[in-house]
């Protein structure tokens, strides 16, 4: 077994019932072949929105910094604006990714922890 790309790779041999020769080996990520990935630890990505607003494009850079990161690593969302606690998670949920925690600190800052589903 090998490692390639933080996934386990498995050569097999196949054959066919009563051949003396086996068919060959296969590679199941060749086949499509695709196990659920894990985030990696690296897999953690962090967008700091600052006082940016709904009303000043913060839906729209939301967007835009979700889809800079792969499917299934996460972004931590920091803003300041007390409507982002109310419309940020419904604009993520309705994106297809998954809110993963909702904070407020006490600070006037939120935490938003999304996983990138698509």
């Amino acid at each position: 077994m090998a490692e390639k790309d933080g996934l386990d790779v498995r050569h097999s041999q196949a054959s066919e019932a009563g051949a003396q020769q086996p068919l060959g080996s296969f590679d199941l990520l060749c086949t499509g072949f695709h196990p659920l990935r894990r985030p990696a630890k690296s897999g953690v990505h962090e967008f700091d929105a600052g006082t940016l607003g709904c009303a000043d494009g913060l839906a729209g850079e939301f967007r835009k910094q979700i889809g800079a990161i792969p499917v299934g690593d996460v972004l931590i969302v920091t803003a300041r604006d007390p409507a982002a606690r109310e419309d940020l998670p419904p604009l993520a949920r309705m994106m297809g990714h998954a809110v993963r925690s909702v904070e407020t600190p006490g600070d006037g800052r939120l935490l938003m922890t999304v996983e990138r589903g698509r």
